[in-house]
């Protein structure tokens, strides 16, 4: 008997039909893969598209005569924009911007609020005993200087600027992408757990993806935590808007220590 390709088909979907568990086990391997690598592809996009566009957008803005400062916050605007168009791109491609758009759907008020408050303050206890337990392993985290020019801490243009990133474009941009496009891309090949901590390790990463060779590891691991909370937050009350809160309160935060 001579075996063509039509044979072999018709072999295999006979032997897939006697032994369905082989078939579903094989279709489980390549949703998982496909799963992963739109997942990696996003997140790299997503890291290295920004890099580029900063490169090419702080040489024009020095170019028109603009200080570092002023230019440094008006790119870091347009990073969390390009960044946005970079997600609905991706969730138009698979099909997913409706069950986006379904997450800002407001979530129970008490539960929502109590929820937050309790993530915001173990994220809070979290970081101080990592910082901790950091600083006695590796030693104090590296310092970061916010500005080329330290008078620019004094211009409130540049203020708002940085403020608009922090604390509006991060929390909707950074929410939007990991704990829904990445979390939901996840839970549906993970468990929440594998999901929680893989969506978590990545958002860490995003932080500081260049840590072997510029800063060091503590951004990654503080944000990481924060990235756990929020992906517990968001399937604990299936809404985005939860975690946009706590992601805002934490960078306003932040934002407020630094300049208080």
């Amino acid at each position: 008997m001579i075996r063509t390709a039509d044979s072999d088909s018709l072999i295999w979907s006979e032997y897939s039909e006697e032994f369905p568990g082989i078939q579903s086990e094989e279709g489980t391997v390549r949703s998982k893969r496909k799963a992963w690598g739109l997942v990696i592809l996003s997140w790299l996009c997503m890291v290295i598209a920004p890099i580029l566009f900063a490169i090419v957008s702080m040489f024009l803005l020095l170019v028109i005569g603009l200080s570092e400062d002023m230019s440094w916050g008006i790119t870091g605007v347009m990073i969390y924009m390009l960044m946005f168009f970079i997600l609905i791109a991706f969730l138009y491609i698979e099909g997913k911007l409706g069950s986006l758009w379904k997450l800002f759907e407001l979530p129970p008020k008490k539960k929502a609020i109590a929820l937050i408050l309790i993530v915001s303050v173990v994220d809070f206890l979290l970081v101080v005993a990592y910082t901790i337990g950091y600083d006695f392993i590796l030693g104090p985290p590296e310092q970061i200087e916010l500005f080329f020019d330290p008078d620019s801490a004094n211009n409130s243009l540049i203020l708002a600027l940085l403020f608009t990133s922090m604390s509006i474009g991060a929390p909707l941009v950074e929410e939007m992408f990991f704990r829904g496009y990445i979390l939901d891309s996840l839970r549906v090949i993970h468990s929440d757990a594998v999901s929680i901590i893989s969506s978590g390790l990545l958002f860490g990463l995003m932080h500081n993806p260049f840590f072997l060779f510029i800063g060091d590891f503590y951004t990654i691991g503080s944000a990481s935590i924060g990235g756990f909370l929020y992906a517990w937050l968001r399937i604990q009350t299936g809404s985005l808007w939860p975690s946009i809160v706590c992601h805002f309160l934490w960078n306003t935060a932040i934002f407020v220590l630094m300049f208080a």
